[in-house]
């Protein structure tokens, strides 16, 4: 396993991972500067539409996650935007409210490079609308990385996937907090969700190391050798364990 070096600065937590400097970015992404390319996962458009269908009443977050993913793209002025699976929630969301304020906001950034690995929401949710002009396939490769849907633990190139909505459990013995995190495992880097109403059910998963995020910092969480205890805190990795979220 090629261990990645790190150091904090403005522009998130920097790791060296397999010669290359990945930024963890606080607002939930992953910057690749050699390939001036932005990584986010699961945005899940047009989930507050689903619910809503389902006569629960959800704020409208669509347009509060475009707008972050414009200040992203500003931020970073990256030529390429990846996402990394479930970019829409399901059909049923993707009202004509949902799909116009999509391409409305595709048009601002026309000279964007957009394209989707193919999530499992994505594929029950059919194609995408064509005024969005976004490039899908099932995996993308982006220099030595493979980027991915569904995490795989095994592959001859290190991969950087979704999926699995991680977030990390800091308790005490009288509070806790569950706030989202990355995770890197051995050659495996899986990104939070970048949905505002992307959750899910906790289990535990062991993690060589959780980058978790708070507020507009991202702060490693160290464990004791041989326990796996934290010091001043009980470790717990959390994640979505249903594949249909």
């Amino acid at each position: 396993m090629d261990l990645p070096e790190t150091s904090h600065g403005s522009d998130g937590y920097e790791l060296v991972w397999h010669d290359e400097p990945l930024h963890l970015l606080p607002e939930r992404a992953v910057w690749l500067p050699s390939f001036q390319t932005l990584l986010v996962a699961d945005i899940h458009l047009g989930k507050e539409a689903a619910f809503r269908a389902a006569s629960i009443p959800v704020p409208d977050v669509t347009a509060v996650d475009l707008a972050r993913l414009t200040s992203l793209i500003q931020k970073t002025e990256c030529q390429r935007l990846i996402i990394l699976g479930d970019m829409v929630h399901s059909a049923q969301g993707l009202t004509p409210q949902i799909v116009n304020q999509t391409a409305e906001w595709r048009r601002t950034q026309e000279a964007l490079s957009i394209q989707l690995v193919l999530g499992n929401h994505d594929l029950r949710s059919g194609r995408l609308p064509e005024a969005w002009k976004i490039e899908c396939d099932d995996e993308i490769n982006c220099g030595p990385f493979r980027l991915l849907h569904h995490p795989v633990e095994s592959s001859d190139r290190p991969c950087i996937a979704g999926h699995l909505h991680p977030k990390y459990r800091l308790r005490t013995a009288t509070d806790s907090a569950t706030l989202p995190s990355f995770v890197l495992k051995n050659d495996l880097l899986i990104l939070p969700a970048f949905g505002t109403l992307v959750d899910g059910q906790a289990v535990d998963l062991p993690a060589s190391r959780n980058f978790v995020i708070s507020d507009d910092t991202i702060l490693e969480i160290q464990a004791v050798a041989r326990t796996g205890k934290l010091r001043g805190v009980r470790r717990r990795a959390i994640f979505n364990s249903d594949s249909s979220e």
